[in-house]
Order: C-alpha cells, then structure tokens, then sequence
C-alpha cells in the first residue's frame, strides 16, 4: 500500500510580500473572479496606517485608480483608469509617501510539470493529443493527501524502489488482525509476509499509481 501523492515545483510570479497577503486573504483562488483581470492594469498597494481614507482615494486619483479589493491584511488591489500607463502609475504610486509599497499584480503559476526523466514517456499522462489524462492539469488543482491510502492487490512490491521511500502505509497495529508480520501489507499468496515481486507487475503498477514525482529519476505516479 502506497501513499499516492508527489511534490510539484512552484513557480509564484509575485513579490513574496504580496503572495502572503493574497493567500491568507483569499480563502480560493480558483474561485476568486479578479484572477481573470489583466496583470498590467492591476496593482497591488498599501497604504500607511495613518493615512485617512481621504489621502488614500487622493492617491488614486492620482493615476486615476479605483479599488478592487481591500485584502484583510493590510494591503489593496486597484485597477488602473482606461488608457493610463501602467509603468508610470506604478512609479508614481511608488514615490508617493502615502503608500508604503506599491507592487503590479501577478497571477500565480504553478509549473505541474516534474522534472522525473522518464515522464515524457508516459504517454497516458499528457500527450500533445487527447489521448491522455491531462494529469499535469489535474496537478495544477490537487497533488493528492499523505492522509490517503490505496490498497494494490498484485505480485508484490520492491519495497527497496526508490520510487517509494518514505511513501509506503505503514500498519499501526501489526499482527493485530491475524496477518503476521503486515507492516506494509501482506501476501495473501503464499500467507506471510513477504512481499516481493518476483515478476515486477506489481511494483509497475504501484509507480503508475504513486511514484515519487519531482524527484529527478524514473516516472511520476499519478
């Protein structure tokens, strides 16, 4: 049994400052409808404390500004007036001593694609035809819980493969049920506890499921 879950790289097209702000504000960013908004036009500020609401929309009268959100940590995010420049109003917001920082918003890009060898070979993965599963987009939402467990009932397992450190169930009472010796599970085969796979069928079918992604050797697991 293996836990089916693999790490991904991130890509964050952001000042780090802003990505804090934006994902402690922002319970879903999958639903958040401003994700849409062209990156030029918006820009994220904020403002000092002791600014008076006043000042604030003075500053962005400034570069004829209105405010899309007032995120709950502190900052703002206003979109731009039509026709405005987008590089002089940001200069502008930045030199303004009203305005402890004023940043261009980005969108956050997650790169789902792992740097395991052998990934362009798995064609059911992601193809340039649609004869895949598109997983790299289904990694772009989720990659999977270590709280999850799938049970593979096959010829065993390597539970040496690399491909598997760290990623094998292990049971929290062992023996408990009768199976001796079912720390990672059991061969109900021959009745004990050896697991190896003389055939290697068994091990394939576990990397297809839950080989460690983004691990620089062999294939991703699903």
């Amino acid at each position: 049994m293996i836990r089916p879950t693999r790490r991904r790289s991130v890509r964050l097209n952001a000042e780090s400052l802003e990505i804090r702000a934006l994902l402690s504000s922002v319970p879903d960013l999958g639903q958040w409808p401003l994700r849409a908004r062209d990156p030029a036009s918006t820009i994220l500020i904020r403002f000092r404390d002791s600014i008076s609401s006043t000042d604030r929309q003075s500053a962005m009268n400034r570069v004829q500004a209105y405010a899309i959100a007032d995120l709950a940590d502190g900052p703002s995010l206003i979109n731009l007036g039509q026709g405005i420049d987008s590089k002089a109003a940001l200069a502008a917001l930045q030199s303004d001593p009203r305005i402890l920082y004023a940043e261009p918003d980005r969108l956050l890009a997650l790169d789902s694609v792992p740097n395991d060898p052998g990934f362009s070979q798995q064609w059911g993965l992601r193809q340039s035809n649609s004869f895949d599963v598109n997983a790299n987009n289904a990694w772009d939402v989720t990659t999977g819980s270590t709280s999850t467990v799938v049970a593979i009932i096959d010829t065993g397992l390597d539970v040496t493969h690399p491909e598997f450190v760290n990623r094998l169930w292990v049971n929290p009472t062992a023996g408990a049920d009768g199976y001796n010796g079912d720390v990672n599970g059991y061969n109900f085969g021959d009745y004990n506890s050896n697991l190896t796979d003389v055939v290697g069928h068994g091990t394939h079918v576990s990397g297809i499921i839950g080989a460690t992604g983004n691990n620089g050797q062999g294939g991703a697991g699903v």
